[in-house]
C-alpha cells in the first residue's frame, strides 16, 4: 500500500512539472530547475516510465533515421531537450557522429546545460538537429528557429511529438514557413509520429504556434 500512494504521488508530481513545461517559458523552466534540480529528475522519472508503456521508443526511431541518412559522412548532431543523453550513448559505436547534447540541466559531464530557444552555437554549424518529444515550451517556435539557425545547408531536422498535440497536416505546412521540408514521416502508432525536415529557405511569416500543450485531466 505505502509503494502504491508513493508511486501515485511521484505520477501526480510529473503531471504537474510536465504542464508547467508545455505552459511556461522555458527561460522560467530553466529558471525553476536551476533553483531545484529535483525537479528535473522528478519529471524524467515520470517521463521514463510513460514511455516504457509505448510499443516504441521515439528515441529508437531517432536513432534509426539517423543511422540510415548519415551513412558514413561525418555529422555534428545537436539533441536538443536531451533528456539524460540517451541518443548520445545509443549512438557511441559510430565513430563518424558527434552527439551535443542540450537540456535544462545537465545529468552528465557531456550534457551542457541551457535554454535550448538560446543555444551556445555558431551559425551554421550542425548537420543534424533532433526534437524528441523536447518542444515543450510556450516558445517552441523560437526553439525551431534556433534550430534552423545552427543547422548547415540543407541539414536534418528530426521532430518526434505527441500526436495528440498536431494536426499533421498544418504542423508540416507550418514548418515550411520556417523553412523545413519534410521528407519522411513515420507514425509507429498512435502515441507519437516522427518528421524528417530539410533546412531551406523559410518560405512566410512564422505562425505562432505549431504544437498544442499536452495536458492532463484533473483527478
Amino acid at each position: 500500500m505505502k509503494r502504491n500512494r508513493t508511486a501515485k504521488l511521484e505520477a501526480g508530481k510529473f503531471r504537474l512539472i510536465n504542464e508547467m513545461l508545455y505552459t511556461s517559458n522555458s527561460s522560467d523552466s530553466l529558471e525553476l530547475f536551476q533553483k531545484d534540480p529535483e525537479y528535473f529528475n522528478i519529471y524524467h522519472q515520470g517521463f521514463t516510465n510513460q514511455i516504457s508503456s509505448w510499443p516504441v521508443n521515439p528515441i529508437s526511431l531517432v536513432e534509426s533515421e539517423i543511422r540510415r541518412l548519415s551513412k558514413n559522412d561525418k555529422w555534428a548532431i545537436a539533441d536538443l531537450g536531451c533528456g539524460q543523453g540517451q541518443l548520445a550513448l545509443n549512438l557511441k559505436d559510430k565513430q563518424n557522429l558527434t552527439v551535443f547534447s542540450y537540456d535544462l540541466v545537465s545529468s552528465r559531464e557531456d550534457i551542457i546545460a541551457c535554454d535550448i530557444s538560446n543555444l551556445p552555437l555558431h551559425k551554421q554549424k550542425i548537420d543534424c538537429a533532433v526534437f524528441c518529444l523536447s518542444l515543450m515550451g510556450t516558445n517552441h517556435v523560437n526553439m525551431v528557429i534556433e534550430a534552423h539557425r545552427v543547422l548547415k545547408n540543407q541539414g536534418i531536422l528530426i521532430v518526434a511529438e505527441v500526436a495528440t498535440r498536431f494536426n499533421q497536416k498544418d504542423f508540416i505546412r507550418d514548418m515550411l514557413l520556417i523553412g523545413f521540408k519534410n521528407i519522411k514521416t513515420i507514425i509507429p502508432n498512435s502515441f507519437f509520429s516522427l518528421f524528417v525536415f530539410r533546412k531551406i529557405k523559410p518560405s512566410g511569416s512564422v505562425p505562432s504556434k505549431l504544437l498544442d500543450p499536452c495536458k492532463y485531466k484533473k483527478r
